[in-house]
């Protein structure tokens, strides 16, 4: 009724049992965070399952007793992931860190961190079967003041500067241990990189002192060659042109000229865009249109996208996890 009290929010026993068990996890984790900090956090919530996660730990009796001690005062907030599910789907800038990251495979064991092939540095052919032989370099570089350095600048710097960046150190490094390298302007490119890599493949000697740097250079190698690499790029192009169509188009519009690029398995090319490819276009576009007027002509433009989207799904021969997971 008008004027009424609201509807009370769903606590923590409303969901469901795996659900709880994480929330609990996480509290639990965040706690012993902030202990190792010595923080008396106040928490502020965005969003009705971060409300969940911020009075579980309000309530949590070891968070309590920390917070009866502690000396450092500290300003939490927690913000549901949904209500901003553009940030997590786009494309953003032109950051190599992030390229890394989303491109090469994960580090197992890791969420932060990716495999890095280090078949590169050893005398071995760089086939998928040696790939195996050789462990895995990673990004996590604490002891070594360069990568660190190098490693700021993957995330600070725009790529093009990035990839200099690193081609800076590579020669820096090589001129240090004497290595016959031959300094070059202009546009760095990954097989550039990877030629002054080969001067430290058979120093031992240089290649201990920096091993490190060599991990992140060939990280940015590997990612500005992989393929997935271009699509990310038409991605952020692709992603602009939406919010420059919608801006000026209403949403039946915008999906009508999505519609002819949806294309089942058979018909597809490379450079095309793959089901979760879409998927996840989808998500952005209507994570950023904001309201849409529902109408017949939205109602039409979304069951053509519909259709041609479940058509291409079920055409796929080996469905991704993630599509298997929807379907």
């Amino acid at each position: 009724a008008p004027g009424g009290p609201a509807p009370a929010e769903p606590g923590l026993d409303a969901l469901p049992v795996e659900l709880l068990v994480v929330v609990r996890a996480l509290v639990g984790d965040l706690d012993a965070l902030f202990a190792a900090l010595g923080l008396r956090e106040e928490s502020f919530a965005v969003g009705t399952f971060s409300r969940v996660v911020a009075a579980e730990l309000a309530s949590y009796a070891p968070a309590r007793n920390r917070r009866r001690t502690a000396t450092n005062k500290a300003s939490v907030v927690f913000v549901d992931r949904t209500l901003d599910l553009a940030g997590a789907v786009g494309h953003h800038g032109d950051n190599l860190a992030e390229k890394i990251l989303s491109v090469l495979p994960k580090l197992p064991g890791h969420k932060t961190d990716v495999v890095v092939n280090m078949v590169e540095l050893t005398a071995l052919q760089a086939t998928d079967e040696t790939c195996g032989i050789i462990a895995p370099g990673c990004l996590a570089q604490p002891n070594d003041p360069a990568a660190k350095a190098l490693w700021e600048s993957f995330m600070n710097l725009k790529q093009k500067e990035a990839v200099m960046e690193a081609r800076r150190h590579l020669v820096e490094a090589a001129s240090r241990e004497n290595l016959p390298i031959k300094m070059s302007m202009g546009r760095v490119t990954p097989e550039q990189l990877s030629s002054y890599i080969q001067l430290f493949r058979n120093n031992f000697k240089a290649l201990e002192n920096h091993c490190g740097l060599l991990q992140l250079v060939l990280a940015t190698v590997q990612t500005l060659k992989h393929l997935q690499t271009s699509k990310w790029d038409n991605f952020l192009a692709f992603e602009r042109l939406l919010l420059q169509t919608i801006g000026e188009s209403e949403m039946p519009s915008v999906l009508n000229q999505l519609l002819p690029m949806i294309k089942s398995y058979n018909n597809r090319t490379k450079d095309d865009y793959t089901c979760e490819d879409f998927l996840i276009l989808l998500v952005y576009m209507y994570s950023i249109v904001g309201e849409i007027k529902s109408g017949k002509e939205l109602d039409a433009a979304e069951e053509g996208v519909k259709k041609a989207l479940v058509k291409a799904i079920c055409d796929e021969p080996e469905p991704s996890p993630m599509l298997q997971k929807i379907t």
